[in-house]
């Protein structure tokens, strides 16, 4: 049935060999309705989206794992993205790994600074401003990053009220 192809399609991402195979079906009579067509295509393209995306955020990983920090300085700069903010977070990272405190600090406080809508990787260059002090001995400074970001983020499922807890402890 109709029904049926429709089901595989959407499951195989296949909406656009669909809707031209149920335009052909008895001269268009089973056509897709406009509205319907829409929705359809409008979820193929979400699909494609996320799955873009997903792949963005594993070439950030990667970039990171090879050490391309100019690389992951141009990824980024778009950090409307997930996976733009997440690699300007690496980058600012690896600086930091190098010992390359001033620049991280000054590359986090610009990130910081500019805002993000994506609140988990502006919390982790907070986590990581906090580092960045400690690394530079304003362990005060630090703590108050990380108190403040504790009590304004509020309650999320995700890792980072494990992650304040942990550089709190560093700062012992």
């Amino acid at each position: 049935s109709l029904q049926e192809l429709k089901t595989w399609a959407v499951e195989n991402r296949q909406i656009e060999q669909y809707l031209q195979y149920s335009d052909t079906l008895q001269g268009g009579r089973y056509a897709v309705a406009a509205e319907e067509r829409e929705a359809l295509l409008a979820e193929e393209l979400a699909a494609r989206e996320k799955e873009a995306e997903e792949r963005r955020l594993a070439q950030a990983d990667s970039l990171y794992g090879a050490g391309a920090l100019e690389e992951l300085r141009l990824m980024g700069a778009d950090s409307l993205h997930e996976s733009g903010a997440k690699a300007h977070y690496l980058y600012c990272q690896m600086l930091h790994d190098r010992g390359e405190n001033a620049r991280a600090e000054e590359e986090t406080t610009a990130f910081i600074d500019r805002g993000s809508s994506r609140a988990y990787w502006l919390a982790r260059h907070f986590i990581l401003l906090a580092d960045v002090c400690r690394a530079e001995g304003r362990k005060a400074e630090a703590r108050g990053y990380l108190q403040g970001l504790r009590e304004t983020y509020g309650e999320r499922e995700d890792d980072i009220a494990d992650r304040i807890d942990q550089a709190l402890q560093r700062l012992e």
